[in-house]
């Protein structure tokens, strides 16, 4: 007789907040947004939960169970506190006190009424049809995705029309180093007022470019900061602005 497989851990972990939570699985489903059969066939192992689901999850355990849901998600702990060293600060008793949050996620990072007080977002990280910078790099796959880029609030003026991309190529170093991770806010793709702005743009057969958009007289031109490669003449109708690049993070060399 074939033995049955055990059971994830994670399906284990998630039955277990459940169950604590004196939530059935419907009530669980209809917290998350959810399929009714869906929790059930999470405590079964059968499927696991997208990484929009963890970070929900761990809303709802709250601290410190929350942690192991959003490190599920691709967000841990020792993350944030390099990046922000003051993320846990103790009171006079010892205990710690939190004092950021990170905000709910959905397809795109988005904000609503509970969070407008919380100063982190979790922003999803899409991949690309192809590499950004290549002829064949025409589709941003806004399927779930598999990691998030935490960032200070402050940093996404239109939080709910923010997402970050990766960097392939050299065209924009070394202001932009190939491999980095780069935010762009689509709300703002009106090519007269991105003048002297960096931006993600889109052509049918060139596809996806970050490059300066400048305006020399009447004309508008993708401009690289590598003086290496050739700016590119913008013709409003075959030329689209995705949306401005805010600001971008990358490795030391």
């Amino acid at each position: 007789m074939r033995a049955k497989p055990a059971r994830p851990v994670w399906a284990g972990r998630i039955e277990k907040f459940r169950q604590e939570s004196g939530l059935s699985q419907a009530a669980l489903a209809k917290k998350l947004n959810v399929s009714a059969m869906a929790p059930s066939r999470w405590e079964r192992g059968i499927n696991q939960p997208p990484a929009s689901v963890y970070i929900q999850l761990g809303k709802l355990a709250g601290n410190p169970s929350c942690w192991y849901f959003w490190e599920r998600a691709g967000i841990r702990k020792s993350d944030l506190e390099v990046v922000l060293p003051g993320l846990n600060q103790s009171d006079h008793d010892g205990n710690v006190v939190r004092t950021v949050e990170v905000v709910s996620v959905g397809r795109k990072a988005k904000l609503d009424s509970e969070n407008k007080s919380r100063n982190l977002l979790a922003i999803p990280l899409y991949k690309t049809s192809q590499p950004v910078g290549t002829p064949a790099a025409t589709k941003i796959l806004r399927e779930e995705p598999a990691e998030y880029v935490v960032a200070p609030l402050n940093w996404c003026p239109h939080p709910e029309q923010t997402l970050c991309l990766r960097m392939s190529f050299d065209k924009m170093w070394p202001l932009i180093p190939a491999g980095a991770i780069f935010a762009i806010d689509e709300s703002e793709k009106e090519m007269s007022k991105l003048a002297g702005k960096v931006v993600l743009a889109s052509h049918p057969t060139c596809g996806l470019m970050v490059h300066w958009l400048q305006k020399y007289g009447r004309t508008m031109m993708l401009v690289p900061e590598n003086k290496d490669y050739s700016p590119t003449y913008l013709q409003e109708d075959d030329w689209t602005i995705v949306g401005k690049v805010l600001w971008w993070l990358a490795k030391a060399p």
